[in-house]
């Protein structure tokens, strides 16, 4: 009996990523909701990151799931990310 195959893991690239996460930006922008270009690098490598591990699991990018919830997990969570590291203040009532 032959050895099963494993399936080739697609080629996974920043570019590719960057253009995925900026057409989710335009949307947004459109909307009224700028995303600072920082994050939007940031959640490109991430979605680098996503893409690579759901290919070992054999979510190719032929599924929705590739081309639509990674992207938007990956922006939806870098965003979050900054979101909460901005400085708090506390009132003090003097």
């Amino acid at each position: 009996m032959p050895a099963p195959t494993r399936q080739a893991i697609p080629t996974i690239d920043l570019a590719t990523a960057r253009t995925a996460i900026r057409q989710l930006a335009d949307e947004r922008a459109a909307r009224g909701t700028r995303v600072p270009p920082e994050q939007l690098d940031a959640a490109a490598a991430l979605l680098v990151d996503l893409w690579a591990s759901a290919a070992r699991h054999a979510v190719t990018p032929e599924q929705w799931g590739w081309q639509a919830h990674l992207p938007r997990a990956a922006l939806d969570t870098i965003i979050a990310a900054h979101k909460y590291r901005q400085p708090r203040f506390r009132r003090q009532d003097g």
